[in-house]
């Protein structure tokens, strides 16, 4: 084998070694990006069911706010009612 045959070899072997290296690390930096991106997503569905229970307990809140405002106002028609019976009833 010639030197420069040598030389080819050697220079070829030290680019693949670095062509393997860079591969390596792309690897390790797509394994990262996958793993981040996959807890970016997990805390976004946190978010997002936290989000939608805050929703859920304020529309839960309104329609009891809504409830007891219909129980008093029937409970205040029934007083006039009632009043209006008893000013009939001795008019």
């Amino acid at each position: 084998m010639s030197a420069t045959q040598y030389k080819w070899i050697r220079a070829y072997r030290k680019k693949m070694a670095r062509t393997e290296e860079r591969e390596l690390s792309i690897a390790e930096a797509k394994a990262e990006l996958r793993k981040l991106v996959s807890e970016l997503f997990e805390s976004k569905k946190l978010r997002d069911r936290t989000k939608g229970e805050r929703m859920k307990d304020k529309e839960t809140k309104t329609n009891e706010a809504q409830g007891t405002e219909k129980t008093l106002n029937l409970a205040l028609e029934d007083e006039l009612e009632d009043e209006m019976d008893f000013e009939t009833a001795f008019a």
